[in-house]
């Protein structure tokens, strides 16, 4: 996780940064439950189209490997790999939940 690009975003206002970091927070947990659901009823649709609204904000707080991993759920839902999607999902939430904590604990400084 690399918060620089949200530090030049926000001009370094410790504030607007927990702002948009609470804003991430609450957003992505909303989306990878709407990625999950919709790997699931495997409906490529949802997936791309949620997949895609996250990939911006998981750059702005630097997660750049867990933009790797959504890049490949994109790709793979393209072509329905049901298969390898749901592994690479598994460890795009594996990453979400270790970032997940520590942002959290970001905001409580």
């Amino acid at each position: 996780m690399d918060l620089s690009f949200l530090e030049k975003f926000t001009g370094g206002d410790p504030l607007k940064m927990k702002k948009y970091i609470a804003l991430y927070l609450d957003t992505a947990t909303v989306l990878f439950n709407s990625i999950g659901e919709g790997i699931a009823a495997e409906d490529w649709e949802k997936v791309c189209a949620n997949v895609h609204s996250l990939k911006p904000q998981i750059t702005y707080m630097g997660l750049t490997n867990l933009s790797e991993l959504l890049l490949k759920i994109e790709e793979k839902s393209k072509v329905q790999d049901t298969y390898s999607i749901n592994e690479i999902f598994e460890q795009a939430l594996v990453v979400h939940r270790q970032s997940k904590q520590v942002l959290e604990g970001y905001l409580e400084t």
